[in-house]
């Protein structure tokens, strides 16, 4: 069963309709622990918290040739992958800046569903 949703390029304006199987969804994020040497000591020591990584998200997105009505869809799968591609490079605003930084890309799932960050990787 697949559902439809939406990127929204929000540094650019631009959106690109999707589809995507929730089962494949996976939503992660990690915490750094460490634990100080101790010495002669009789207990192991208590971890100590030293931060967080980013929160990811992972799923397999579909692109159809058609629209629900049968008709040709309004972005090519082709162009679909393509825009994709382009949203894993520096926006040309930041380099211009000399900070180089990707758009900023929100995935959005119905009206309640929104994980805003930016595209690490792209498997086709």
């Amino acid at each position: 069963m697949t559902v439809f949703a939406l990127l929204r390029n929000t540094d650019e304006g631009t959106t690109l309709a999707c589809e995507f199987n929730p089962s494949t969804v996976k939503l992660s994020k990690s915490a750094t622990w460490q634990t100080p040497p101790a010495k002669n000591a009789k207990d192991h020591p208590k971890p100590q918290f030293v931060g967080t990584g980013p929160q990811t998200l992972s799923l397999n997105l579909l692109f159809n040739a058609y629209s629900r009505t049968g008709s040709s869809a309004a972005t090519p799968v082709a162009d679909a992958v393509s825009k994709l591609f382009d949203w894993t490079c520096p926006t040309q605003k930041s380099q211009d800046a000399g900070n180089p930084l990707p758009p900023t890309i929100t995935f959005q799932w119905g009206a309640k569903l929104e994980i805003t960050g930016f595209l690490k990787e792209i498997d086709v």
